[in-house]
């Protein structure tokens, strides 16, 4: 799980993405004119960025107008300021702080969004034998400590800790729609999944607006729906509220897939490209975020098991059909490791994954038999 990442600085933005979209909707070969609306304005690519969840998200849409494209990137953005204000542990407004605050003492009725998101992660803590557990919190405090003060945590502080966490300790009423705590020590935290739903639902949020196609991308993980028409094939995006995430290259390729650039978690470049079509890839790893205590780095990802910051793999990138499930899963994997890790991708339909592990001067990159060829970023 992660500490240390509920605030990032600006400073640090710039580098958090783990891939770098190089977008089909910005990335294929020059093709004819654009599709002309009933307004008679051209079906255009219109692409917006805001800090949103504490960290930074462009939408891209295709659509057959500027006020068409404004209404859905305006939607798309409502849903995520919608899940940060229902998930956000930091915000005492928020449903998931009133449940820290009050389930302790009594069931806590929180909505549907809130709800699901807990179950779904209570489902992936089970599915990967604790690998994945919202109650980490406590851990996470402990870490944040260390940190501060510079100083590991003792044996028996790491025990104390971890005898106060474990899913088991939350029950949920589905018909009642309440969350209880079984221990005082539970505290949960959405960092590893609530981001992945936030995408999801930017996408729903898109599409309600009749948005055929687009990228949601936040804070380096993302989700594409739809495809590209062929008349805008090679069109930059237009300028439309907060900026405009511009394509690095122009290139020749399929339409039907979205080339992403998978990061190197060992220097400031790109491993390669891959291929993907509709769908959701979610990367997790430490290159980019860690604390340093007595001289040492130490990752921002816990295994809940061990109480211990994860040393190995260097970075887990997942494809999924949904972004919270690619969320959840890329945490999961990165505390299981690469064998284990492999293999829970494996097992779940509709999901590939990447590990790199090792180290900058014997780097080893295994992945599912299903996952994208690694292309070279000039092909």
């Amino acid at each position: 799980m992660r500490p240390f990442a509920h605030r990032p600085r600006h400073a640090e933005l710039a580098l958090l993405p783990a891939l770098l979209a190089l977008l089909a909707l910005f990335a294929l070969a020059s093709g004819g004119p654009a599709c002309s609306s009933a307004t008679g304005e051209r079906t255009g690519k219109y692409a917006a960025t805001r800090e949103v969840m504490h960290t930074i998200a462009t939408l891209t849409v295709i659509a057959p107008s500027s006020e068409q494209a404004a209404r859905g990137l305006e939607a798309g953005f409502a849903a995520l300021d919608s899940v940060d204000h229902w998930m956000n542990a930091y915000d005492p407004a928020s449903e998931l702080a009133r449940v820290n605050a009050g389930a302790r003492a009594a069931p806590v009725a929180v909505g549907p969004e809130t709800f699901a998101v807990i179950e779904r992660a209570l489902h992936f803590s089970r599915a990967t034998d604790g690998a994945f557990d919202i109650t980490v919190g406590p851990l996470i405090a402990l870490w944040r400590r260390a940190a501060e003060a510079q100083r590991l945590p003792t044996p028996t502080a790491l025990e104390r800790v971890r005898a106060q966490i474990g899913s088991g300790r939350v029950d949920l009423d589905r018909d009642a729609r309440t969350v209880l705590f079984l221990a005082d020590s539970v505290r949960l935290d959405l960092g590893g999944i609530a981001k992945g739903f936030a995408i999801d639902e930017a996408v729903e949020a898109l599409r309600g607006a009749g948005i055929a196609a687009g990228i949601v991308e936040v804070g380096g993980d993302l989700r594409c729906f739809g495809r590209l028409p062929a008349s805008l094939v090679g069109v930059a995006p237009d300028r439309l509220r907060g900026g405009v995430w511009a394509t690095p290259e122009v290139e020749a390729g399929d339409v039907r897939s979205w080339p992403l650039g998978v990061q190197d978690p060992f220097s400031e470049g790109l491993l390669g490209k891959i291929r993907v079509p509709e769908g959701a890839v979610a990367t997790s790893g430490h290159y980019r975020r860690y604390s340093e205590i007595e001289g040492r780095r130490y990752s921002h990802i816990l295994d809940p098991r061990t109480g211990w910051p994860v040393a190995d793999p260097a970075s887990v990138t997942v494809i999924a059909p949904s972004a919270l499930e690619a969320d959840a899963l890329a945490t999961a994997i990165s505390v299981l490791g690469l064998e284990a890790g492999l293999a829970l991708a494996a097992a779940r339909p509709g999901v590939e994954a990447l590990v790199v592990s090792g180290g900058p001067e014997a780097p080893r990159i295994a992945r599912t038999s299903g996952f994208p060829e690694l292309e070279p970023l000039s092909k």
